[in-house]
């Protein structure tokens, strides 16, 4: 196989073909952030005018969104320690051992990614609803855990 990188075409060509795909997925962001300070409800792209109304009742009393975003940093902080844990203990586990069954109990540690996420919903919410868990955010980042530590194995 011919590495790109190794000539002055194949580096101009990688160098190319890197910005296009780069383009192609920052464009529909800087979109939507454009359109976001438009006037009108539904958005329009270019807007025909500009205003900051939207993001004034994101942050103004009542609004619902400063407590949304708490949680969600809170449950994506808990969820990030708990993976990197999981993660960091299972794959120091699974590459430093000598276990004779080392690729079954890595396929059970990445069988998470394969299982449908319906499936493992159903799970944690027959684990939680007993434990009148639901909804708590402690809850919320065991179950972001679970599918994330499988990734955290990988990496």
């Amino acid at each position: 196989m011919i590495e790109l990188r190794s000539t002055l075409a194949g580096r101009v060509t990688l160098t190319v073909l890197s910005t296009l795909i780069l383009l192609f997925l920052v464009l529909p962001i800087v979109v939507i952030v454009i359109t976001s300070f438009g006037k009108d409800a539904f958005g329009s792209f270019p807007p025909t005018s500009w205003t900051l109304n939207w993001y004034k009742a994101l942050v103004a009393d009542g609004s619902k969104w400063p407590a949304a975003l708490s949680l969600s940093i809170l449950v994506a902080c808990l969820t990030t320690v708990f993976s990197l844990v999981l993660g960091m203990t299972a794959a120091t586990a699974l590459v430093r051992s000598r276990l004779p069954l080392r690729t079954a109990v890595y396929g059970l540690v990445l069988a998470p990614l394969v299982i449908p996420q319906v499936v493992i919903a159903l799970g944690l919410f027959l684990l939680f609803e007993p434990a009148s868990m639901l909804g708590s955010p402690f809850a919320i980042a065991l179950g972001h855990t679970v599918l994330a530590s499988p990734i955290a194995v990988m990496i």
